[in-house]
């Protein structure tokens, strides 16, 4: 929380509760907030508002003072956000030129930045790029398009034959490329690799540079900027400390 100087963890969890007549079940999500090295116990946030629409199979994603989740809804990409300041859940507007989309978007932090990566279908095949500028007025840059209609080199074309969307990891090179990862659809013979290989993009040029794969069963590599903090006691007994965790 950069208005408070103190780390925050956020909790987000989600169960079902019958009904006291005991005939229907309801789906209940509830979020706390814990400041680290506190002698305070888990609280809830000052707004729950927006807090359902999280989808709770996303990861989330930390830039510009906020957390992001991909929302629900089907039409455009919906991204829901929580103010580690005003401990707030809002839905923050996509960008502009999205139809098409559709679920077909993952969210990242690039530079510093929430980055929207939209894989569109129709009516041509392309990944957008985009990062949130402003925040609080919703503006955002299209940093680049990657059109796999046009005639890109055979590397850059994997990016249409993958199972699932590309993400984008970082900057590398003093921000002229782009780090992806890539899951990759493997024959039978391959099945002794790990699914993931990685991509240096650059957007200049076009061309993207294979890394290749990562070790086998290695799971999905995600890069962090090195940030320790003594939590001040063990993570587990301050998770299972949550009044959620114990229902």
């Amino acid at each position: 929380d950069a208005r408070s100087k103190k780390h925050k963890m956020v909790l987000i969890s989600y169960s079902y509760h019958r009904d006291l007549d005991g005939t229907e079940f309801r789906f209940r999500t509830v979020c706390e907030v814990y400041e680290i090295n506190s002698k305070g116990a888990w609280r809830p946030p000052a707004s729950s508002s927006a807090l359902g629409m999280v989808r709770l199979d996303s990861t989330s994603v930390f830039a510009q003072g906020h957390l992001y989740w991909r929302g629900f809804g089907r039409q455009n990409p919906k991204i829901i956000s929580f103010s580690l300041s005003d401990e707030a859940f809002e839905v923050l507007p996509p960008p502009p030129s999205c139809h098409g989309i559709d679920q077909l978007y993952g969210l990242a932090e690039l530079g510093g930045h929430l980055c929207l990566f939209g894989t569109a279908t129709e009516p041509v095949q392309q990944h957008d790029i985009w990062l949130l500028r402003d925040h609080e007025a919703g503006v955002w840059d299209l940093h680049c398009r990657i059109d796999l209609n046009a005639a890109w080199p055979l590397e850059v074309m994997q990016f249409s034959i993958c199972r699932s969307s590309p993400s984008p990891l970082a900057f590398i090179d003093d921000d002229r490329r782009i780090l992806f990862r890539v899951y990759c659809k493997l024959s039978k013979e391959e099945r002794f690799k790990s699914a993931y290989k990685l991509y240096a993009y650059n957007p200049a040029t076009g061309n993207a540079e294979s890394l290749g794969f990562l070790p086998h069963k290695s799971t999905p590599p995600e890069l962090y900027e090195e940030s320790v903090v003594s939590t001040g006691r063990p993570f587990e007994d301050i998770v299972s400390s949550s009044a959620s965790q114990e229902a």
